[in-house]
């Protein structure tokens, strides 16, 4: 599972463009549901650099790994050594499946967490995308699902176990020969988020 946030998070650095993340979200994360009006928290590591920020805030995201929204900041000036924030989930939030935390006070410094979901207003929508991807299918530079349901490039995403339907131009083998010759694959995810 820490391997599949790690990777998750670095879809999302590659995607908002934000490199350096000081933070690696735990909890909440992939296959989390949250009810509306609970109390819940949030939980995050320091990656091997530590912060760099004396305090971060911590904030609700939703939407596609290139445009995630804030929803509410969940905690604000927070010292990152504590690495845990209580938060009470809205009484109305909206039910959606792409729900995500970002960590940080500076955008360079943002550790995101994988997708999750609130059941909040509305029924939990159902999954049509790579499946641990907020109902998102891949795309751009991360273009294959693969057979653990993140987005990625390279053999590990495109090869065996690819999942085309969730995959750009609904292809793996396409999309794998786009890879220059002797360039070594990358892997990236999002942990948000």
């Amino acid at each position: 599972m820490a391997k599949s946030l790690f990777i998750l998070l670095l879809l999302t650095l590659y995607y908002t463009s934000y490199v350096n993340a000081g933070y690696e979200v735990v909890f909440p994360g992939t296959g989390t549901v949250l009810q509306a009006g609970e109390l819940s928290n949030v939980t995050w590591n320091l990656n091997t650099d530590g912060p760099t920020e004396p305090l971060v805030d911590v904030r609700l995201v939703s939407g596609s790994p290139a445009n995630l929204q804030e929803v509410f900041t969940i905690c604000k000036g927070v010292d990152p050594a504590i690495k845990k924030c209580d938060f009470a989930v809205p009484l109305d939030s909206v039910t959606r499946i792409d729900y995500a935390i970002t960590i940080g006070k500076s955008p360079d410094n943002y550790g995101y967490g994988s997708y999750f979901t609130i059941n909040g207003t509305g029924l939990i929508p159902p999954n049509y995308g790579c499946p641990n991807m907020g109902g998102y299918n891949c795309e751009g530079d991360i273009p294959c699902c693969g057979t653990d349901g993140y987005c990625g490039k390279g053999a590990d995403f495109c090869g065996t176990g690819c999942q085309p339907q969730f995959s750009v131009k609904g292809s793996c083998k396409a999309v794998t020969n786009t890879l220059a010759k002797g360039a070594a694959p990358k892997r990236r995810r999002i942990d948000y988020y």
